[in-house]
C-alpha cells in the first residue's frame, strides 16, 4: 500500500512493504520524472527511512507512533487508538535556527548548559516604533502559524519569548536606556 503527499515540488511517499520494494518504488519514481517530465530527483534529498526514525517535510519531522495506550470503543472492548498514527513534530534545531537568523539572541555557556539571552537588533533601530512592533509580531505570528498544528507546539514559547525580549531591548537600545519590565497584578475589580 502506498500513500503520497505533494506540497508545490515536495512530496512524500509511505509505503507498507519491504526495503527492497521501497528501493523499486524510487527508481521507477526517478525514471518518470527523468523520462517524463525532464526532471532530475536529488539522491541527497531523496531518502528512506523506516517510519519509526523521522523524516523531513516542508521543515517538519513525520514518523510513525508506536503505542501500547489502549481506550474504550463506544461498546466498551479494548482497543489500540493511539498505535500506528502519524505524528507530526518541529524538528528540535528548527527555532534555534530561526532566531539565529534573525540575530535576535547570543549563547552563552553557564555550568556547562547553553543558555539563550535575547539581544537587540541593530538594523531595526532606525524603523518608526509601530514598523518596528509590526515587524517583531509578523515574525512571531508567521513562526506559530506554521508551526502551530505540530504535537511538540507548544516548544515555540521559547521561540516567543527570545523575540519579544529581542524587541524591548531594540526598543531600548533605540531611546538609549535600559529595558526594566513591570508587572502588576490585576486588581480585583479588573477581572
Amino acid at each position: 500500500r502506498i500513500q503520497y503527499v505533494r506540497y508545490a515540488d515536495d512530496f512524500i511517499i509511505g509505503v507498507i512493504s519491504n526495503l527492497k520494494d521501497c528501493r523499486i518504488i524510487k527508481e521507477e519514481i526517478k525514471n518518470f520524472l527523468n523520462d517524463k517530465l525532464k526532471l532530475e530527483l536529488s539522491n541527497d534529498k531523496t531518502l528512506i527511512t523506516h517510519a519509526n526514525s523521522p523524516a523531513k517535510f516542508l521543515s517538519y519531522h513525520l514518523r510513525i507512533c508506536k503505542s501500547k495506550l489502549t481506550k474504550r470503543n463506544v461498546k466498551g472492548a479494548l482497543r489500540r487508538d493511539y498505535n500506528k498514527r502519524l505524528i507530526v513534530k518541529i524538528p528540535p534545531d528548527k527555532i534555534k535556527k530561526k532566531l539565529i537568523e534573525y540575530q535576535v539572541v547570543k549563547f552563552k555557556f553557564e555550568n556547562g548548559k547553553e543558555k539563550w539571552v535575547p539581544h537587540y537588533r541593530p538594523n531595526l533601530l532606525y524603523k518608526d516604533d509601530l514598523e518596528l512592533l509590526l515587524q517583531y509580531n509578523t515574525e512571531i505570528r508567521g513562526f506559530y502559524n506554521y508551526y502551530s498544528l505540530a504535537l511538540n507546539a507548544s516548544t515555540i514559547h521559547s521561540f516567543k519569548y527570545v523575540m519579544e525580549y529581542s524587541m524591548y531591548k531594540t526598543f531600548a537600545a533605540k531611546y538609549q536606556t535600559s529595558v526594566c519590565l513591570l508587572y502588576t497584578s490585576p486588581s480585583p475589580r479588573d477581572l
